[in-house]
């Protein structure tokens, strides 16, 4: 994919020429590339069953609605070792995750913020103290309802999933002020 085509997403056009610009006047910055932004979004889900076909079942669900939310294939996490405590064999699968870079998760990022956020009924918002000390985010899902790719399915079992925005931010209150530029709803309590 060239860098011409990843210019042309909206969202990044909006970013680089309206939110940069607006965030170098906010807080005195002379370099463009001193303004933090988004490098990466993960998307990920655990596999919370023991029995060995409710696994497979849930898996493959899982598998296609992660790539119809991301539009490329999902990744399998597996289990490193035994952990008897856990009842955990070494393979098992654990959990199932996609990393969106670029164009998709420009694409991504606009349809969180603009679709699947205010649909949330809870969601008060991003607070400082949810950043971790590198200015990176992460919030649950709670329901796979809320994403408009997927088809609506009574009866169906909840599914949630977690979402870690990754930041080139040094600081939490510098990828707050990034978020809430973006259009991120935040409550700084």
């Amino acid at each position: 994919m060239s860098f011409k085509f990843f210019m042309n997403h909206p969202f990044y056009y909006y970013y680089k020429t309206v939110l940069v610009p607006q965030y170098m006047e906010e807080h005195n910055i002379i370099n463009e590339h001193k303004v933090p932004k988004i490098e990466k979004i993960i998307i990920s889900r655990g596999i919370g069953k023991s029995n060995t076909l409710q696994v497979n079942n849930y898996v493959e669900e899982s598998l296609k609605e992660f790539e119809l939310i991301s539009g490329q294939k999902p990744m399998l996490t597996r289990s490193k070792k035994h952990i008897a405590a856990f009842k955990v064999r070494k393979g098992m699968i654990l959990g199932i995750y996609v990393t969106l870079r670029g164009y998709k998760m420009y694409a991504f990022l606009q349809k969180l913020i603009h679709l699947i956020l205010p649909g949330i009924r809870q969601f008060q918002g991003l607070k400082l103290n949810n950043f971790d000390r590198q200015g990176n985010i992460t919030f649950g899902i709670f329901s796979q309802s809320q994403i408009p790719e997927l088809p609506y399915i009574p009866r169906q079992e909840i599914r949630g999933f977690h979402i870690t925005l990754q930041t080139t931010a040094r600081t939490p209150s510098q990828a707050l002020t990034l978020c809430t530029l973006l259009g991120l709803p935040s409550n700084s309590i």
